[in-house]
């Protein structure tokens, strides 16, 4: 199985040059915790998650106040809070090679990248589906 077979491939991306209060909402809206984040060419320029948007916020009551939590995630850009070195793997990486790699660097989703550009991310929750999708398959 490669990881073509398993990555999503409608993805919800960024500017690093949109303020991290729309990453917010991308988040919060999709339910997602990983939002890549792109240039104008397609390529990827990071990641941005929702434990790098709450670890900016000066305290836990921020985040539960939505007008303080808004205000201060105006002012910042993306790119102010983004992983700028994504660990990254090819659409035509083995599964088994990509879910080492992720669990060798402790990250939560791997972006998947082809000549240059974002085609897809790979995250905990595709690798389980798979797994899962594994087992029911041999349980048949």
């Amino acid at each position: 199985m490669l990881v073509e077979d398993i990555m999503t491939r409608d993805l919800v991306t960024i500017r690093k040059e949109d303020k991290v209060q729309e990453a917010f909402e991308k988040i919060i809206g999709q339910k997602i915790r990983h939002l890549p984040v792109v240039e104008a060419d397609g390529s990827l320029a990071g990641i941005i998650t929702d434990r790098d948007i709450k670890e900016a916020l000066p305290s836990v009551l921020t985040w539960k106040e939505p007008r303080k939590r808004e205000l201060f995630l105006s002012i910042m850009k993306v790119e102010e809070l983004m992983t700028k070195d994504s660990i990254t793997v090819r659409p035509s990486m083995n599964v088994q090679e990509a879910a080492k790699i992720m669990r060798k660097s402790k990250v939560g989703c791997l972006p998947v990248v082809e000549s240059k550009k974002l085609v897809g991310i790979v995250t905990g929750i595709d690798f389980l589906d798979a797994f899962i999708n594994l087992l029911d398959r041999k349980r048949e």
